[in-house]
């Protein structure tokens, strides 16, 4: 908040332009990584949003800017049906088979697999059903389990049966400590227990990769496969959406689903009318 309250210092806020925010942002571009640049332009979209609904501003230049480091933002990668199964048939050998299914089955957020406890896992219904109603976060005491994300987050979904099967197997061979803040957690460490850090997990992905004989992935990536399988499945926008905890399935179509087949089937027609 410092760099936007100086940047604007002097300026009234019904004063402010669409044009004023994008200079601001794109002189921010030059000396701020472009992660730092869309937080600073989501302060001040929050502001306007706040003034709006107080009736102090009728107007949000914020929102109607667009931010360079967001077209500068690097593209996710899903996996097409034969990479993901070869990626789950080499995890079998890995301790944390059923934390890949779970990402890749269900479409969970990193934080979303690695907050979830026991309670939210039903393993007796036909399917199975999972509960999302945790979120590992990091406060300034360390880390805990908190709400989800967003209203949306909070979901109950159902699950493939690779995905069953592996929690089943998982469960049996789970050492959680009999008591504690952690007693209940699917996947704890095997030091401590406590739960898995974003780099351990980036690691062992990797590593996971390697042997799979595929590109590097992100955690993001198996959220972002399980989404782009579903709409390559024939499965509507909207459903997937509901099932990665999205408010606007513009969230969805932009940063979690990629084509893994001809998204608009438009040869067939053309054949039709000029073959």
């Amino acid at each position: 908040t410092a760099h936007v309250r100086s940047g604007f210092s002097g300026c009234l806020a019904s004063d402010v332009t669409v044009d004023d925010v994008e200079r601001f942002l794109t002189v921010q571009m030059r000396v701020h990584s472009g992660r730092y640049v869309v937080l600073q332009r989501n302060v001040l979209d929050q502001a306007y949003r706040w003034a709006q609904r107080n009736r102090l501003l009728t107007w949000n230049p914020a929102q109607l800017s667009t931010c360079p480091g967001q077209l500068d933002h690097k593209p996710g990668v899903a996996l097409t049906a034969e990479q993901a199964q070869r990626l789950l048939e080499v995890s079998r050998r890995d301790r944390l088979h059923a934390l890949w299914a779970v990402m890749l089955g269900v479409g969970l957020r990193p934080g979303e697999a690695m907050g979830l406890t026991w309670p939210c896992v039903d393993l007796d219904s036909d399917s199975g059903v999972l509960h999302v109603r945790h979120y590992l976060r990091r406060g300034s005491e360390g880390v805990f389990l908190g709400a989800p994300k967003t209203t949306y987050s909070a979901r109950s979904l159902d699950m493939p049966a690779f995905v069953s099967n592996a929690l089943r197997a998982h469960s049996e061979g789970c050492q959680s400590p009999p008591e504690g803040p952690w007693c209940d957690l699917v996947f704890p460490t095997g030091t401590g227990p406590t739960p898995h850090g974003h780099r351990n997990l980036r690691r062992a992905l990797r590593g996971l990769c390697e042997q799979a004989e595929l590109a590097t992935l992100t955690l993001y990536d198996l959220r972002r496969t399980a989404g782009s399988l579903l709409v390559g499945a024939g499965v509507h926008l909207e459903c997937v959406a509901d099932l990665l905890g999205h408010s606007s399935v513009a969230t969805t179509r932009r940063h979690y689903v990629r084509a893994v087949r001809p998204t608009v089937p438009h040869a067939i027609g053309l054949e039709a009318v000029l073959g």
